[in-house]
């Protein structure tokens, strides 16, 4: 089975909602680029995002590897409440690389 890069992917369950990584993600993730730099430590492929130009180029070089078929960048949005407390607004990327 081939994956599909141009589909545009929606995984959801009632905690959380992973959505196609695009520039328009940039202000969600501002914040935490700024305040909380070591979520980026699970990223794979761009180890520092931190910063507004880390950022920047964090998601050009995920939509370019999207683009070039080798990468496929989710971002995560914790849906619940009580989860997001938990886990301190932490949103992450997961990477599907192509095999």
């Amino acid at each position: 089975m081939e994956f599909n890069f141009e589909k545009d992917y929606i995984l959801e369950n009632s905690r959380v909602q992973l959505l196609p990584l695009t520039e328009e993600h940039y202000n969600d993730l501002i914040y935490f680029s700024e305040n909380e730099p070591e979520i980026w430590n699970y990223s794979t492929g761009f180890s520092n995002a931190s910063g507004k130009e880390q950022l920047r180029k964090y998601i050009e070089t995920a939509l370019l590897n999207r683009s070039n078929k080798t990468e496929y960048a989710f971002v995560v949005f914790i849906k619940n409440p009580t989860l997001l407390q938990v886990l301190q607004d932490f949103i992450i990327f997961f990477l599907i690389k192509k095999h």
